[in-house]
């Protein structure tokens, strides 16, 4: 949240009070949404504790020991961390990641507990790095408050986007498109993604038909998602609030926040969109105000496709997945309607879009097990079958047929557009919103830019050595750096003003390679004749194998397509930040409670029996102060919080 420290502190009371009423959640838990999940099993060893999805009115995603790091530190933070939401939220994230398999990522595994001083100050540490990496304005001074999302996107993806696939996704009511609850699990059972959600508050008004009215944004804040669960008629999404009105020297108790949820048409800047509406419309001063659903950003353990020349399926694979969740599936095969040549993760990587005997087709993640596929069909002149397709951080997808590329609206299928290349397209690349099309039998690469007038094509030549093959492909990382892959040989090249220069850079076993698909973080990831992945982060001192990524030394089939890290950012709402007005907070709070293993509100007996079989477990909810062992240090503590939960 933001906000002057100063009215902070006179409206702390009144606006910051929490509502304990964990008798009222627990009744609703016991019916209304976990009774939809009596198959579901509660295991101690499982670090997300229950995920489950049934529709987009039935489901159930509960994240445990999600931590819930507070922003206000007094002395510690510019104007004390009033504007540090977003960095304390992403700070959750992180520490959620250190303590579920990664503990070399900072924070690291805590001292003691997360209560303990030393690991209070390693935390403000933390949230201090981030502010001033991300530029979090402090709102001091009547000043800005606050960061963007799309920034704490690429903080994430700058710290772990070698392992985990950062997906930034924020509303854009121009679009019609806005994430909401359902999505959020949907995300967290599809791939154990956890993330952080923004909301923002809106001053308007229903009108005669209905529809939330407004054009007027009031700030808006960051919180860690940890409970998204529906059934019975509700939805209810749980929170971790930043901002807890404590003192600012210590660490406050980790709590869930809890808002009712209801879909909401609203008309926001003159566009229709249906939005998650928090909480009923409240008053503050003389304007009605809504709390609305922005944005989600979400992290999941990184996942390839791969497949091969004969085989009509795709084999998904998550090599750290079982690392990061017990629930986690590792491989898992997706039957398809024919031999797939072409694969591309589709936007938040619930759909895949890929391209059988020169068909476009496009395949929902929950269906593809029972081989539900759908064809889009391009009724256009001159259109021969696709060759190739990539996606645009804008949710387009662009398809390369003989001597035409074609632009489409992944959600609907409509086609926005459709121009003439030089030449018949073999490859897409897509780097900083610009197409690049391989024109094979021209030795050339086709730059397609977005020009006021539509979409114009900028012919960029190959050097005159370059090996350039009927089914050579390309890749590219960020600025501009291309590498074409004919042969088994891996060429890289720079773009300049005259087409593309050789980069005499050594490529490591050159002449083996089957394919090549980029990655995050500068990262190629290079499929051998044996269908070894390695990774090299690309830099000015050539390749470097980077062990770390997840990918690494994952054994694979011919082909593969990497999940990278997505955003949709748009200019437009880069300032959707926090402001200097401040909101009341009117949630039900349910305090965590230390050692209730099986989500009964009580700990006893049966708490300890799941305890013990867990006893020596290197990851399990049951490893209270998340050392990395289940021992008689959390048994202390499950004995010392024996009883009813608060």
């Amino acid at each position: 949240m933001s906000g002057d420290r100063g009215a902070a502190n006179a409206r702390e009371d009144s606006m910051m009070s929490r509502t304990l009423r964990p008798g009222t959640l627990h009744g609703l838990r016991a019916t209304a949404i976990l009774a939809a999940f009596a198959t579901t099993q509660i295991d101690a060893g499982a670090d997300i504790a229950f995920t489950n999805y049934v529709d987009r009115d039935t489901f159930a995603f509960i994240v445990q020991d999600m931590p819930d790091f507070d922003q206000i530190r007094t002395g510690d933070l510019p104007n004390d961390g009033v504007c540090y939401c977003g960095p304390a939220s992403t700070s959750d994230l992180l520490g959620y990641v250190a303590t579920h398999g990664y503990p070399d990522v900072d924070p690291g595994i805590p001292f003691v507990s997360w209560y303990n001083s030393g690991s209070y100050s390693n935390i403000s540490n933390l949230l201090s790095t981030i502010g001033t990496s991300t530029g979090t304005s402090s709102g001091a001074s009547g000043t800005s408050c606050g960061v963007s999302q799309s920034r704490l996107h690429d903080e994430l993806v700058d710290r772990i986007g070698d392992r985990f696939t950062v997906r930034n996704s924020l509303w854009s009511p121009a679009d019609g498109y806005a994430p909401d609850t359902a999505e959020i699990a949907y995300r967290g059972w599809r791939d154990q993604a956890v993330g952080l959600m923004l909301y923002g508050r809106w001053a308007g008004d229903h009108d005669s038909s209905g529809r939330w009215v407004s054009n007027q944004r009031r700030g808006g804040h960051f919180e860690a998602v940890n409970r998204a669960i529906a059934g019975g008629g509700l939805i209810k999404l749980g929170l971790r609030n930043p901002w807890t009105g404590d003192s600012g020297t210590s660490q406050s108790e980790f709590a869930t926040h809890w808002f009712d949820v209801e879909r909401q048409a609203t008309r926001i800047n003159g566009n229709d969109v249906t939005v998650d509406q928090l909480n009923p419309v409240y008053t503050s001063g003389d304007e009605s105000r809504m709390r609305i659903l922005e944005g989600y950003l979400s992290i999941a353990p990184k996942a390839c496709y791969t497949w091969d020349d004969f085989t009509a399926s795709l084999l998904r694979l998550t090599p750290s997945g079982i690392l990061w969740s017990e629930l986690a599936v590792r491989e898992h095969a997706y039957a398809m309607p024919g031999v797939p040549s072409r694969v591309a993760f589709g936007p938040s990587d619930l759909t895949i879009a890929s391209i059988v005997d020169g068909r476009i087709i496009r395949t929902a993640r929950a269906m593809a097990e029972g081989g539900n596929h759908e064809e889009i069909r391009l009724r256009a002149g001159g259109w021969r079958g696709a060759t190739d397709l990539a996606f645009d951080q804008q949710r387009r997808l662009h398809v390369v047929g003989g001597d035409r590329l074609a632009t489409l609206n992944w959600d609907t299928g409509e086609l926005l557009s459709m121009i003439g290349l030089p030449g018949e397209g073999s490859s897409i690349a897509i780097e900083n919103g610009i197409v690049h099309v391989l024109i094979p039998e021209m030795e050339m690469v086709a730059a397609v830019n977005q020009g006021p007038n539509g979409p114009f094509v900028v012919e960029l030549p190959l050097p005159d050595d370059a090996l350039v093959l009927a089914d050579s492909t390309i890749d590219m990382l960020p600025g501009g750096r291309l590498f074409l892959l004919s042969d088994g040989t891996v060429n890289p090249m720079q773009i300049t003003d005259a087409g593309f220069q050789r980069l005499w850079i050594p490529v490591p076993r050159d002449g083996d390679w089957n394919d090549i698909a980029v990655d995050d973080l500068d990262t190629l990831c290079m499929v051998d004749r044996n269908g070894l992945v390695e990774a090299y982060r690309v830099g000015a001192n050539g390749f470097e194998r980077n062990g770390r990524h997840a990918l690494d030394g994952t054994t694979a089939g011919r082909r593969i397509a990497v999940a990278r890290s997505t955003s949709n950012r748009n200019p437009d709402l880069e300032d959707l930040i926090d402001s200097t007005d401040l909101d009341i907070d009117d949630r039900v709070v349910e305090l965590d409670c230390l050692g209730d293993l099986n989500f009964d509100r009580v700990v006893d007996s049966a708490d300890i029996g799941l305890m013990l079989g867990e006893w020596g477990a290197p990851r399990s909810i049951a490893d209270l102060d998340r050392n990395g062992t289940v021992d008689s240090a959390d048994l202390g503590l499950l004995l010392g919080a024996f009883g009813q939960c608060r």
